[in-house]
């Protein structure tokens, strides 16, 4: 089987290879380049597949993505080719910029962005991922089981045969072979059985060592599930310290340090454009506003609870009257400290906008949990078990919880468990284009209005 993977990723690496000359040619044809053989036009060709096996290898993109859900690679994928895209067009152009113009690096981006993911989806419908095998399991409550089912039905597409199971307590919807007692004869005296997996067993370690070398003289896998799955929602890694194996579970995306970066650099440069571009003529306009209602600073500043706790200065447009209360009580539908301009701001999402600022020098990200008063964060810490864990990134000026509908006061403590829900499931399953996402759909919230927003 393990020759078969790796066979697997072999084809992988080929199949995106030839798919990278593929765009490159089908690009510079479009362009109507003169395919005349030189040095410069073999440079070319050996940058682009250089860098795409340095890219691929740094962003892991072969490590058992036969074992990973389509939905869940796509991501990745589309990261991988833009930042070979970016670091190809770098170096392109400064070593060979005679070749490649504005419109052949377009054609190429837009052939690889379709391409790839297209053939990576038929090698998943049409190459076979090794032989059909049998297998028995070992212990194992319901809910392991139907994982495993569930599991194997996607990894082994119909080529895992269960046999039964072994154990003490039976379950309606799998044959029990036996007890536990009763394996060790079955596998000595079985010739179908291909795999083993053990989940729990009653057996004394010598009695499982025994079963252990028993199947390896039988040339059986016997491999071990962890009893607790649900244990491991976002999964394992295995590490070893000296030879002793240790079960961590896997950190969250943004722990790692090139994710870190890219969300850092995305940052930069959106709050950079909008800073720039929007501020200029925006910003006096709303303070002229503000300034032209109610007496009070244009801003209101007001420390937040951001990155792993820690309190910093938060800005937005004021859209109160200057009030003792804006550090304790959440703004409410018709509230009388709420002024017409302020209304509208609220409504419009405008408000927000000088926290740009605050993702500029580093406080915040432009998508992330929304930053609650340190009020807030004291109180829901004590009655939300997992409240705490949406610190572990930057705050954002907008989140997957304010998209979807988690908006606005929290008057019943349901209401903030929903949006702190949202939010760790954000922070465990980030991605660059959940960011993307994310920034969408708040653009269209914002057109189409939100009924929490007030």
């Amino acid at each position: 089987m393990t020759k078969t993977l790796k066979n697997h990723r072999l084809d992988l690496v080929i199949a995106d290879l030839l798919m990278i000359n593929f765009a490159l040619l089908v690009s510079l044809w479009i362009s109507e380049f003169s395919f005349v053989l030189s040095i410069s036009l073999l440079l070319l060709f050996a940058i682009a597949n250089g860098v795409w096996i340095i890219v691929s290898l740094i962003q892991k993109i072969y490590k058992w993505k036969e074992r990973v859900r389509l939905e869940k690679e796509l991501p990745v994928l589309w990261v991988t080719i833009l930042s070979y895209f970016a670091l190809f067009l770098v170096l392109q152009q400064l070593i060979i910029p005679e070749i490649i113009t504005v419109k052949t690096s377009i054609n190429q981006l837009l052939i690889l962005l379709i391409t790839i993911p297209i053939v990576r989806l038929l090698m998943r419908l049409f190459v076979t991922k090794g032989e059909s095998f049998n297998y028995v399991i070992v212990g194992g409550k319901a809910t392991n089981i139907r994982h495993i089912f569930k599991s194997f039905q996607y990894v082994y597409r119909g080529k895992a045969n269960c046999l039964g199971r072994f154990g003490n307590t039976p379950h309606g919807f799998i044959d029990n072979i036996g007890n536990y007692l009763e394996l060790r004869n079955y596998i000595k005296n079985s010739d179908g059985v291909d795999k083993v997996f053990y989940i729990y067993s009653e057996l004394s370690n010598e009695g499982l060592r025994e079963i252990m070398q028993l199947c390896q003289t039988k040339f059986i896998d016997f491999e071990i599930i962890p009893r607790e799955t649900d244990l491991f929602p976002r999964g394992v890694k295995v590490e070893f310290f000296d030879d002793l194996p240790v079960l961590l579970l896997k950190g969250e995306p943004l722990f790692r340090l090139r994710n870190k970066i890219l969300k850092r650099i995305f940052d930069v440069v959106f709050s950079s454009l909008v800073i720039l571009l929007i501020f200029p003529w925006l910003f006096p306009i709303i303070a002229i506003l503000i300034k032209l209602e109610s007496k009070g600073p244009v801003l209101f500043i007001q420390d937040r609870s951001g990155y792993k706790g820690g309190a910093f200065s938060c800005f937005k447009f004021r859209t109160m009257t200057v009030n003792n209360d804006a550090d304790n009580k959440q703004a409410t539908k018709h509230d009388a400290r709420i002024t017409k301009i302020g209304s509208f701001l609220r409504k419009s999402s405008l408000d927000e906008f000088p926290q740009f600022i605050n993702v500029f020098l580093g406080q915040m990200s432009v998508v992330g949990p929304r930053p609650h008063m340190l009020k807030h964060t004291e109180d829901y810490s004590k009655l939300i078990g997992i409240f705490m864990i949406r610190h572990q990134v930057k705050p954002g000026i907008t989140g997957w919880a304010q998209v979807n509908g988690y908006r606005g006061p929290t008057e019943q403590l349901e209401q903030m468990e929903n949006r702190v829900k949202s939010d760790v499931w954000y922070v465990e399953n980030w991605s660059f284009w959940l960011d993307v996402k994310c920034i969408f759909y708040t653009v269209f919230n914002v057109i189409k209005g939100e009924e929490n927003a007030f």
